[in-house]
């Protein structure tokens, strides 16, 4: 997967009209503004940080793909 670039920052108060889960919200919530988000690179720096245990490489980059892609649908 190539980089992407955070446009926006995530708001916990917001409504996007759809719940998203919480290991998704805690995961964009680190995203900052202008941050170039490499999953492969972003899952080592953050393993384990968005769910509540210790999870394989896979289930955590699943995490990470999964809150890129609500990113990308509802942030623009």
């Amino acid at each position: 997967m190539k980089a992407c670039k955070v446009l926006k920052e995530f708001d916990f108060d917001k409504n996007y009209g759809f719940d998203i889960r919480p290991q998704f919200a805690r995961c964009l919530a680190v995203m900052k503004i202008g941050d170039k988000i490499n999953s492969n690179q972003f899952v080592e720096e953050h393993r384990n940080e968005f769910t509540t245990r210790k999870n394989t490489l896979e289930a955590n980059l699943a995490v990470i793909y999964k809150a890129i892609s609500i990113g990308k649908g509802n942030y623009q």
